[in-house]
């Protein structure tokens, strides 16, 4: 694979863009923006080849040098004055972890609180609110700020809304949650492998007795805008290749699908309109579904930190976290890549995506793994 800007999307000029916009960081210099492209494609070069000590310690320091900025280190969160953690151990310290990029960036980075719960006190984490039932049940975290307004970190920097400063009382220092591998010291891909994020044992319960007899597998096919959606999403009807899978019965995972999009499906799909309450519900319906068939979305990631067979099928431009190997990734084991071979066309990726289950559809374990059997939910 050929890790240039042909070959990788990603949140550098997206993100570029964002933070001039909302003013997080102002370009002083000519040719910042191209700057700012080239050490971001660097970074991605080399966590996508595996170099991750030097991959987390170039992130580094881009955000030190593109971020510091009229007093903005790195995010907005640290304009109050707090300093950020830089990685040494202190158990009376109360750190505060804040997202700072998109649901999949979450679900993948949020392994490393293993690792940051161990050098801290405490860890306070600071996430949309969709995702806080879901987070909660990391055991590596203290809490989670219930906020319905859009304070957090992610939010700020996408509308340029500040965060609450009563969000830090009682905090020592603050991380950004995509910084925590290179505070950690991680020279892998973690401490804490999948499933390190597990359904709730009521949801998937409340969700497995909706399923019918056979095969369940549920598909997404549209991510979010914080990436641009025309790098990785498609229309619901590239996915009627998925018609010739017999035995399989097919959920709807998109929680913003709309009518005529099912309408125009030629596949029976089972929809499920204000089941999806945040996170936690989708986590549910994916511990209870026998597989996942999705894009490069939130929901993917999330898929492949709970253990959950997920087919992944990945444009012409990719992530860094979906490295070299063809078909897999470290980051998430159980999860197979079927890749893009020129843009915009996605027939045979779906075309292999249906011939490969197929053949597999009848073998496919049952997901135990991917759901919390504690009692106390």
């Amino acid at each position: 694979m050929e890790w240039d800007g042909v070959r990788l999307y990603d949140a550098a000029g997206a993100e570029t863009m964002s933070a001039v916009k909302i003013g997080i960081c102002i370009p002083t210099e000519e040719g910042y923006e191209a700057k700012w492209q080239a050490a971001m494609m660097q970074f991605y070069e080399l966590l996508g080849t595996g170099k991750y000590v030097d991959g987390w310690r170039r992130l580094y320091e881009i955000r030190r040098k593109f971020f510091d900025t009229d007093g903005h280190l790195l995010l907005p969160y640290l304009a109050y004055g707090k300093p950020v953690w830089d990685g040494t151990a202190d158990r009376s310290r109360r750190l505060f972890v804040f997202n700072d990029g998109g649901f999949g960036d979450v679900f993948l980075y949020c392994r490393f609180l293993a690792e940051a719960s161990r050098l801290n006190g405490e860890i306070v984490l600071a996430v949309e609110p969709s995702l806080r039932r879901l987070l909660l049940r990391l055991p590596w975290i203290r809490s989670i700020p219930a906020s319905k307004k859009q304070t957090l970190a992610a939010e700020a920097f996408r509308t340029g809304i500040r965060p609450l400063k009563s969000q830090l009382n009682g905090v020592d220092a603050v991380c950004p949650i995509t910084m925590l591998p290179y505070f950690v010291g991680a020279t892998d891909t973690g401490n804490a492998q999948p499933p390190y994020i597990k359904a709730s044992t009521l949801e998937t319960k409340r969700w497995a007795k909706s399923l019918p007899p056979g095969r369940n597998v549920g598909i997404c096919w549209r991510g979010s805008n914080f990436i641009p959606r025309m790098v990785r999403s498609v229309k619901l009807t590239d996915l009627a290749l998925l018609s010739r899978v017999p035995g399989v019965t097919w959920h709807c995972l998109q929680a913003d699908a709309t009518e005529q999009e099912l309408a125009d499906f030629p596949i029976p799909l089972r929809h499920y309109p204000g089941r999806f309450r945040d996170w936690n519900s989708t986590a549910g319906l994916i511990a209870a579904l026998d597989m996942v068939v999705t894009v490069d979305t939130g929901l993917a990631n999330l898929a492949g930190a709970m253990g959950a067979p997920v087919y992944i099928a990945l444009g012409n431009l990719t992530c860094w976290r979906y490295g070299e190997h063809p078909t897999r990734t470290p980051w998430y084991p159980s999860a197979r890549l079927f890749r893009q071979d020129e843009p915009d066309n996605w027939q045979p990726v779906f075309s292999r995506i249906a011939e490969d289950l197929s053949k597999h559809v009848g073998h496919i374990a049952d997901n135990e793994l991917c759901f919390d059997s504690t009692p106390e939910d």
